[in-house]
């Protein structure tokens, strides 16, 4: 279920790589700080609506995952239901295991 995805965002979090929760999400959009957005699947629809606006002016990609906010935040340690990766490297290094993940189990839309 993509656990190489979930791994790298513990590794992000804990180099101090990732803003977790809508406000620091969105302050790290605004700021154009984030990379990429991940958000869980049991997220409201107002949120999930609210962050793809606020990312379409930066041009940053927002990812609805299989995760539900539980899954996320035991990957992070952390309760979320959002996270921006604001390093290219790890957004890259997440990008390429969701891609794997999604051509063997189609887990991930991409809003």
């Amino acid at each position: 279920m993509g656990d190489k995805a979930l791994s790298l965002l513990g590794i992000a979090r804990r180099a101090g790589k990732l803003s977790v929760g809508f406000e620091a999400v969105s302050d790290s959009i605004k700021r154009k700080k984030a990379r990429l957005v991940l958000i869980a699947s049991d997220i409201s629809p107002k949120t999930e609506k609210e962050l793809v606006y606020i990312s379409q002016t930066s041009s940053i990609k927002v990812i609805r995952t299989s995760y539900d906010i539980n899954t996320l935040s035991n990957a992070i340690g952390a309760r979320a239901g959002t996270v921006s990766v604001n390093d290219s490297n790890f957004a890259d290094a997440v990008l390429e295991s969701i891609a794997q993940a999604r051509k063997s189990e189609g887990e991930f839309n991409i809003c």
